[in-house]
Order: C-alpha cells, then sequence, then structure tokens
C-alpha cells in the first residue's frame, strides 16, 4: 500500500497465487472486485490490472488539447459519462481537478510601503521559511556541499502560524507578516498538462466488459467528433497511443509482406499474371483467421496480428504448387486444360500432407493453459483456421483463376522454345542454300 499523486489518494497493491493454484482468471476476480468496492460511499475505488508491458496506468488514455482548462474539463467529463453509459469504459477520472487546498498570500502594498517593506522582502522571507534557500556552501574532504537556511516545518501548520514570521521595518522594529499580508484558503489542480504545446486533460478509463480497446477507443472517437467544437482537438497517450501506433505499423508491414511476396513470385514465374492467382489465396486465409477469431471469442491483437503476417507466407504454397507444375506441364506441351487438370491432381497429395502437418502443430498452441497461453492461443487460432479454409478453398478457386486468368498467357518456357525453333529452321535454310563454308582447307605439297 502507499501514498497515490494526490493529497488524498492512495493505491493498493494486491498479489493473486500462481497460475496453477487458482481457477479463476485475473479478469474474473478483477470484476468481483469492482462489484464489491463499487458501493463504498464518499470513495471513488478504481480497480484494475496492469496493463501490456506491466504498466499499471489505465489502457484507455483520451486526450483533449484546447485553450481553456475549465472547458477542457467540462467536454471531457461528457465523453468520460457518455462512455459510461454506453459501457464502453469504466471508472472515467481525469487529470485536471481543482481540489488540491492552496493557501495563496496577499501583500497590502500600502501598509508594507508605510512600513518600509517591500514585496521583494515578504517573499524572499516566505521563500526561506517554508521553502528554504542555498545560503553559502562548504568544503568536506574536496566536496563542495550547499547550506540551505529554512525555517521549522513543524511550526507552521496552519495559516494562523504565519503570524510567528516576522520581519525587520525600515526603522529596525520587528512587523509580523500578518500585518502587511492577509491569506486565502483557496482550491486549485495539482498539475497543468499541456499537449504540443497546447492546453490538455488526459480522460483515464478502464474498460468495460467484454470491451476491447478498439472498440473503446473508436467510440470516444466518434463522439469526440460530434460533439467537441471546432477549438478542441484530441489525441491518445499511454498504452493507447501505443495501440494506434500499432495499427498503423501492422499495417505497413502487412502490406510490405505482401509487396515482398508478390515480387518474389513474380521473379520465380517469370510473369506478373501467375503470382496474381498464387495471391488470391491470402484474402481466403485470412478470412478463415478472422472466422477463427469470431467462432472463439478473441479479440484483434499483436499476437493475432502476427499469425496474420505468417498466414502470407503459409497459404500461398498450396498455390505455387499447382501453378509451378501446370506451368512445368505446359512447357512439355501438354494442352492447357489438362495441364490444369493434371497438376490440381498430382499435387493433391503434397498440399495436403503439408496443410496437415502445420495443423497438427498449431494444436499444442490451441490447447496450451498456463501463464500467457492467451498469446500462444491467439496465434494459434489464426493459422489453424486461416490454413484449414485456405486449403479447402484454394483446391477449388485456384485452378479456376488459373483457368480464367492465364489462358491467354504461355507457359514460363515459350519464349525460349520459340527462339529454339527459329535457330533450327534458320540453320536449315542457310544449309539448304549453300551459306555454310564447305571448302576443304589446302593441303600442304612437298
Amino acid at each position: 500500500m502507499g501514498g497515490g499523486a494526490g493529497d488524498q489518494t492512495g493505491f493498493v497493491i494486491m498479489l493473486l497465487p500462481d497460475w496453477d493454484e487458482r481457477d479463476r482468471s485475473a479478469q474474473a476476480i478483477l470484476g468481483e472486485v469492482r462489484e464489491v468496492l463499487n458501493g463504498v460511499p464518499d470513495v471513488q475505488v478504481f480497480p484494475f490490472a496492469p496493463g501490456f508491458g506491466g504498466r499499471s496506468s489505465e489502457p484507455v488514455q483520451f486526450v483533449l488539447s484546447g485553450p481553456d482548462y475549465p472547458e477542457l474539463h467540462d467536454w471531457a467529463e461528457k465523453l468520460g459519462e457518455m462512455g459510461r453509459e454506453a459501457g464502453m469504459i469504466d471508472s472515467p477520472d481525469y487529470d485536471y481537478s481543482q481540489n488540491t487546498p492552496e493557501l495563496v498570500v496577499k501583500v497590502d502594498r500600502r501598509r508594507a510601503s508605510e512600513l518600509g517593506i517591500s514585496v521583494r522582502d515578504v517573499s524572499d522571507t516566505l521563500e526561506v521559511m517554508l521553502g528554504g534557500r542555498a545560503q553559502t556552501s562548504y568544503v568536506d574532504r574536496g566536496e563542495e556541499y550547499d547550506v540551505y537556511i529554512r525555517g521549522d516545518e513543524n511550526a507552521f501548520s496552519s495559516k494562523s502560524d504565519l503570524s510567528r514570521i516576522y520581519m525587520r521595518s525600515r526603522s529596525g522594529q520587528l512587523v509580523s507578516l500578518d500585518a502587511v499580508t492577509t491569506v486565502e484558503e483557496t482550491a486549485s489542480a495539482q498539475r497543468l498538462s499541456h499537449t504540443n504545446k497546447q492546453k490538455s486533460i488526459t480522460l483515464s478509463a478502464h474498460l468495460g466488459e467484454d470491451v476491447t480497446l478498439g472498440q473503446a477507443l473508436d467510440y470516444l472517437d466518434s463522439a469526440a467528433a460530434e460533439t467537441l467544437p471546432a477549438d478542441i482537438s484530441v489525441g491518445y497517450s499511454g498504452e493507447s497511443k501505443d495501440f494506434r501506433d500499432n495499427q498503423t505499423s501492422v499495417l505497413v508491414v502487412f502490406g510490405l509482406a505482401l509487396l515482398v511476396s508478390y515480387l518474389v513470385l513474380a521473379a520465380q514465374f517469370e510473369s506478373f499474371i501467375n503470382p496474381l492467382v498464387v495471391m488470391l489465396t491470402v484474402p481466403m486465409g485470412m478470412l478463415g483467421g478472422f472466422l477463427g477469431l469470431w467462432l472463439t471469442n478473441q479479440g484483434i491483437n499483436i499476437y493475432s496480428q502476427i499469425g496474420l503476417i505468417m498466414l502470407i507466407g503459409m497459404v500461398t504454397k498450396n498455390g505455387i504448387l499447382i501453378v509451378e507444375f501446370a506451368n512445368q506441364l505446359r512447357d512439355r506441351g501438354i494442352a492447357f486444360e489438362k495441364a490444369i487438370i493434371d497438376a490440381s491432381v498430382r499435387r493433391l497429395r503434397p498440399i495436403l500432407m503439408t496443410a496437415f502437418t502445420t495443423l497438427a502443430g498449431m494444436i499444442p498452441l490451441i490447447l496450451s493453459t498456463g501463464a500467457g497461453a492467451e498469446s500462444r492461443i491467439a496465434v494459434g487460432t489464426v493459422i489453424f483456421t486461416g490454413m484449414a479454409f485456405a486449403t479447402f478453398v484454394t483446391l477449388l478457386v485456384i485452378p479456376a483463376m488459373y483457368r480464367l486468368l492465364s489462358v491467354h498467357t504461355h507457359s514460363p518456357e515459350y519464349v525460349a522454345q520459340e527462339l529454339e525453333k527459329a535457330l533450327a529452321v534458320e540453320t536449315v535454310h542457310r544449309t539448304s542454300h549453300g551459306e555454310f563454308d564447305t571448302h576443304p582447307h589446302d593441303e600442304t605439297h612437298k
């Protein structure tokens, strides 16, 4: 247990038993704790589990930036209440709250001037008595140390204690501080945050039940677009910012993976059409992966995204086996239609063997238990369902698409074969017309 960032806050860390020693997940236990502490009067309790990478902050970090703190706070509270009522977020909190007690010392300039006390004298006296000031230094064993002057902090516990602080007037008489000042107790914000050189307030919250971080952020984005005025902008921080940045990064990586795969296949087949036929297996694998996540009630996370990227290389092998062998048969002079049928039949066994091997390798990941099992289950589910669906569908789709797209193309060895035929015809033609040098070499006579 420890103190929090404010004067009236605190936190308690609860350590759960080892994974193998309990039959409930951390999220289930967290839900029970939230229900028990929900009705505590006069206290706001925010139970939460550490986020990704061990963070202890709330996953939802929605930043509002604008010209005025009170206005930003009002809009942040409205968005938080809308998200809470919609069930997207839970326990919304804000990093701006004017509830920190503060003492404001106002100097009676006229009275101070009559006594010969300047505002600077008052400021310096408060600094020394309450905060401390480095007045001199001394050297000990070659190290220099500052000497601070400061009043006894135990002697100042309320604003009335300021009357115990004295200053000298112009005539040399001692004058108490309260003779030239008045003290007002007010409430102010503990901190004033800025984002991109603008005033900002962060809406922090936990996710609602069965709600993903992407769904919560999408809801807040749409609600902000509909309600916020034009002079207030939105952004993210913490885990929410990492989530949005990773979404963009994954799309770039996914696009690069598709591009590299296509270029490699284009170099292998020496064609831009045949690789396109093979790449049609990728959407089928993606559809199978998403279908598996939906059937198992899992969401899109970094692990399932890794599985989807792995599928790009794994599902294209079925199309490569069929298209490559069909091209080889066409090089041998077999008719186009028969080459498709023979390639599909003769490559059925290796396709099924490699598919079943991959599926069998994913079963231990899907059935894994213990700490970190969620990550292994996500990768295994995506690859298992994506590979199974792509294998079943591509056995029918790849031959059909090859027949549709490659019907007007030639086999990879077509150009070489035509060159050889042309060279053979030219050789025969020149031989028949005696264009080759057939004169015998001169013999040397003695």
